[in-house]
């Protein structure tokens, strides 16, 4: 009898996904299903996966599969029945995924075997596909973890591993958030093949915004002694809030390269150092989570560890089936960051003091407010205290405050005098390549 197996991890093209399902599908492949798939370009592909509920993806795929027909995992909420293709239901499960690769795999050593056999006899025997053993092993391999890898972020070690591109959808730009979860509409029950429109971006009002910015960085008045500046400014102290807490969780999961567990009153975070994001059982733009990351907290009633096998394989399943609570690690440190000290000064910091930015802060991953670029670009071509840089862009100090404090936490500011006296007196390179980057830098500032 001819066994057929498929040993090597199936190279995935995705097609026409949503963010919602990407996330899903990127998040699986980086972890529990990291043995089972791996992203490629469509030419080097083993199969596809496209999300027939997404606008005019079914036909493009068509188009596609005119040219390679190259077996296909076809995401929908109903029901799908085409050549070469398997059919995988919505919402999307860690199961379902390992299922699915068996099947897949069966279509691919099927195709396999019609043109192993389409120059021979064909017997009774080369059609047999040792399914049962290959079902067997995808679903230990799925109980198993990727691989990690580091990198230096900040004043940390750091995972490098691509991150999921997905778009975020709630009320304020929080990077690493993803749309809400995908339901059938009634017009989808009747017609599910008819394609549909893009559906329509929330519009933030002015309004909204501010109230966002006033949570993160405070409503403070501009201090006008400056010589006594201390009488005059809110200060906070880090160790005291859940942000002191988080630190130390980031530090052990970046150290240790385990999936780390943080829990306050029934309130979960994980941190993944091997995707570079959080999960959070609560929304980070929410009144809950402003009010945990504002409160004063007790360190002995935060419970942080690393997690297990048994609690990774479970907290897996738990992110899989809530993609949109997944969150960048940069990002969400950031946010309660600036929920936490909300435009106030650390009590150790002194105000006066020459800083310069080290690196600028990765906008696509961090919530923003006014004025942070104009900021980095300051902070980045000289060192200024956070006085100089409020006066010098006429903006309010509140800004420089709540950008410094995030900065910090995420390691981009320097501190060291020996270190920003040879930054600043490395000569300026004055050529035409340069012309336009100084001119834009110089009407960023001012």
């Amino acid at each position: 009898m001819l066994g057929i197996t498929r040993k090597k991890v199936l190279k995935v093209s995705l097609l026409d996904i949503s963010p919602h399902n990407k996330a899903i599908l990127e998040f699986f492949f980086a972890g529990a299903g990291s043995r089972l798939f791996k992203t490629s370009a469509e030419s080097d592909a083993d199969i596809f996966i496209v999300d027939f509920d997404y606008p005019n993806a079914q036909k493009n795929w068509e188009k596609t599969n005119e040219k390679s027909n190259k077996p296909t995992l076809a995401l929908a909420f109903h029901k799908t029945e085409a050549a070469n293709t398997i059919w995988l239901a919505k919402p999307l499960t860690t199961q379902a995924l390992t299922d699915a690769a068996s099947k897949i795999q069966t279509l691919l050593d099927q195709s396999k075997t019609k043109e192993t056999t389409s120059s021979t006899p064909k017997t009774e025997e080369s059609d047999t596909i040792n399914t049962a053993s290959n079902l067997s092993l995808l679903k230990s391999l799925a109980k198993k973890k990727a691989p990690l890898s580091k990198q230096t972020i900040g004043s940390h070690k750091q995972t490098a591993i691509k991150r999921p591109a997905v778009k975020a959808t709630l009320a304020t730009p929080l990077v690493g958030s993803v749309q809400k979860d995908e339901k059938p509409s009634q017009k989808e029950k009747v017609a599910p093949q008819q394609a549909k429109t893009e559906p329509k971006q929330p519009t933030i009002s002015l309004e909204d915004k501010k109230k966002r910015w006033s949570k993160l960085c405070g409503d403070a008045e501009d201090i006008r002694n400056i010589n006594n500046w201390k009488s005059e400014t809110a200060l906070y102290t880090p160790e005291n809030y859940l942000i002191s807490s988080l630190q130390d969780a980031l530090r052990l999961a970046i150290q240790s390269q385990q999936m780390v567990k943080i829990e306050i009153n029934n309130i979960i975070f994980y941190f993944m150092p091997e995707l570079n994001q959080a999960y959070s059982n609560i929304a980070i733009d929410s009144d809950k989570f402003e009010t945990l990351c504002k409160t004063p907290i007790k360190k002995n009633n935060v419970i942080i560890h690393i997690m297990n096998t048994k609690e990774v394989e479970l907290a897996h399943n738990t992110i899989a089936e809530n993609p949109k609570n997944i969150i960048d690690l940069e990002g969400f440190i950031w946010t309660a960051m600036l929920l936490t000290s909300s435009g106030k000064l650390h009590r150790n910091v002194d105000l006066r003091k020459r800083i310069m930015l080290k690196h600028w802060p990765n906008f696509t991953r961090i919530e923003t407010f006014p004025h942070v670029i104009r900021i980095s670009a300051l902070w980045s071509n000289d060192a200024f205290n956070m006085l100089e840089v409020a006066h010098n862009l006429q903006i309010p100090q509140r800004y420089v405050f709540a950008f410094y404090n995030a900065a910090c936490v995420l390691g981009l500011m320097e501190h060291d005098a020996g270190k920003l006296k040879a930054k600043t007196k490395q000569p300026k390179k004055e050529n035409k390549s340069r012309g336009l980057f100084s001119r834009l830098l110089k009407r960023l500032t001012g």
